[in-house]
């Protein structure tokens, strides 16, 4: 989750789509999430789990730092790295964040090959002000597509994206 300056007005409405999202589609004892936020540096608040309770914990305690930047591309690098190389079977990284890397090691190319290589999709919900009406975003190349949309629709998304592809079996 990007919890950089620049989310600091949507914070709230990202955590209480991430509360709904995993009070939908977390099935306790069968699947797994892991939180991480992404700002001045990269970090995992809480690992695999299918505690919801473990995950609402972690993202409770999330708050935007002082210092600029929006490491992004490093996220997805150091996710792969720490959680989900390590994960058989089919997997989703879903990024909320306002679209902006400032200040990543790695490249959006990196970032991509690290998420083939986990054998991983990438979902990204955009989050950022003003908020303009739904409306679909495409980066074809790097193989990320993005959903540019206002919280109350995000709910709506997050159902289509389980029922389309996280319950989907591969």
């Amino acid at each position: 989750m990007d919890t950089s300056q620049s989310q600091a007005h949507v914070l709230e409405p990202e955590r209480q789509v991430s509360f709904t999202f995993l009070d939908r589609l977390l099935r306790e004892n069968t699947d797994q999430a892991f939180i991480a936020r992404f700002d001045v540096r990269v970090e995992v608040t809480q690992g695999f789990t299918s505690s919801r309770k473990g995950l609402g914990a972690a993202l409770t305690q999330l708050r935007v730092p002082k210092n600029l930047s929006t490491l992004l591309y490093d996220a997805i690098r150091e996710c792969w790295e720490r959680l989900m190389k390590q994960k058989k079977g089919r997997k989703a990284l879903i990024l909320l964040r306002n679209g902006v890397d400032y200040g990543s090691k790695a490249s959006l190319g990196t970032a991509n090959e690290y998420a083939q290589r986990a054998d991983t999709i990438i979902y990204s919900i955009f989050f950022a002000e003003p908020l303009p009406p739904y409306r679909p975003l495409r980066c074809e190349s790097a193989g990320l597509s993005a959903v540019r949309a206002v919280p109350w629709l995000v709910l709506d998304i997050t159902s289509r994206l389980a029922r389309a592809c996280l319950w989907k079996r591969w």
